[in-house]
């Protein structure tokens, strides 16, 4: 797999995504942390996919992660990444939710599970209008989020440090974590 300039700024862009959903979710701001999630792993899914794809394919996959997702798996048809096709699916759902007009007439329900256990899904914050019956359910799991770009970026972990390096984002990641969870570290290299 050749790492090009757009795959870099394409891992770069997903990083600063990265670190500002787990920001936003520690602070609380529902349901931005989801959208810059679905940002995110948008980012690094067209990171990988861009050294294989031409630009045309990935414009027509859109924004949709399930379909980036589908095309990333089927790169790898030896390895076996079921255990992340839920967390695709449920930051997926998120892109439904960027414009306020389908909060205001569906109203929502939203979870952040900081647990560090997968699955685990505790509602944390609930935004409804008792005129509306029962709200759509969108859920963030972090320990997830944190699992999910190592295999997305494995071939890139040159890129993934060098980002690292020049934005200084990683370093403040770590110091700023409030939620006492051990630090992800997907781009250790290993």
């Amino acid at each position: 797999m050749m790492i090009t300039r757009i795959s870099e700024k394409y891992i770069d862009h997903g990083m600063s995504y990265y670190i500002s959903a787990r920001h936003a979710a520690l602070a609380g701001f529902s349901p931005v942390c989801g959208l810059q999630a679905h940002y995110a792993v948008e980012m690094f899914l067209k990171g990988h996919l861009s050294t294989r794809r031409m630009e045309t394919e990935l414009k027509k996959l859109g924004h949709n992660l399930n379909l980036a997702w589908a095309a990333f798996k089927s790169d790898y048809p030896d390895k076996d990444f079921t255990r992340f096709d839920a967390t695709i699916a449920d930051i997926d759902c998120f892109w439904r939710i960027r414009y306020p007009e389908r909060l205001v007439a569906e109203g929502m329900r939203f979870s952040v599970d900081r647990s560090g256990v997968a699955g685990d899904h505790r509602p944390v914050t609930l935004y409804r209008d008792p005129a509306i019956p029962e709200p759509p359910s969108y859920h963030l799991s972090m320990h997830d989020l944190d699992a999910l770009p190592r295999p997305m970026v494995s071939g890139q972990s040159k890129t993934a440090n060098q980002t690292e390096k020049r934005s200084g984002v990683w370093s403040l990641f770590r110091l700023s974590r409030s939620d006492k969870t051990p630090a992800p570290f997907f781009f250790s290299g290993r």
